[in-house]
């Protein structure tokens, strides 16, 4: 996923983080430049004047990612909200389900929650209307529960 901010709080540069869905790995650039890593979620790079600045990450999709640089925290996924989280893990309704298939079919549940968990987490920061929010998520909770029970069948039929 790659996230990009450019306002006045990064004084005008641009800052991109960039985290792997697969394997967690962040990385962080500012104006096109990759930032060192100099820890786990600590990062530096020079600037305009060749001064070494430090860069702190904070974060993940749902509790919203920061940036701690220069004594500004600058915000680059707002936080969900309660309603937002729980919205958000109705997708896990579907292990509960799949497990009941035993472990193919919880395997194939958990892929399917997943995906469907990052879809809402990503989208309920776009829709502002509340019932339109819940109506997008009951809407992705029922198209992965579809995907699900098609792939879950058709592992039926080839066994």
């Amino acid at each position: 996923m790659k996230f990009v901010v450019c306002n006045k709080e990064t004084c005008n540069n641009e800052i991109m983080v960039e985290k792997s869905v697969w394997t967690g790995r962040t990385s962080l650039y500012i104006n096109g430049k990759p930032m060192n890593k100099i820890g786990k979620n600590l990062f530096s790079y020079n600037d305009s004047e060749g001064k070494e600045k430090k860069v702190a990450f904070k974060g993940s999709e749902i509790l919203g990612i920061e940036l701690y640089m220069d004594g500004r925290t600058i915000t680059i996924l707002r936080k969900l909200n309660t309603f937002e989280i729980v919205l958000v893990f109705i997708p896990l309704i579907l292990i509960i389900g799949g497990a009941s298939g035993g472990v193919i079919g919880g395997v194939i549940a958990g892929v399917c929650a997943a995906i469907g968990m990052t879809i809402t987490a990503s989208f309920c920061r776009k829709i502002d209307n509340i019932i339109l929010k819940l109506l997008f998520i009951l809407g992705i909770y029922g198209i992965i529960t579809l995907v699900y029970f098609l792939i879950a069948g058709l592992i039926l039929e080839i066994i």
